[in-house]
């Protein structure tokens, strides 16, 4: 059995490399997944912090390819 460090650390290699190939609807849907994963302790709160920085910045990321400056 895999002791909850292990968990946790899984989840978020998993969870990032998926926010790193969304697109932007998608983005939108791991946000609440990676709140999910946190209040179910599979994510441990540095790990939440991470992943939430990296989806907004891809969101920013999207919005900034897609305005019209």
């Amino acid at each position: 059995m895999k002791s909850q460090p292990q968990i946790q650390a899984e989840t978020l290699i998993h969870l990032a490399e998926q926010t790193l190939s969304a697109s932007l609807s998608e983005l939108r849907v791991l946000d609440k997944r990676i709140e999910r994963h946190f209040n179910a302790g599979t994510l441990s709160p540095k790990g939440f912090c991470a992943l939430d920085a990296l989806i907004m910045e891809e969101i920013a990321r999207f919005e900034s390819l897609t305005s019209n400056h």
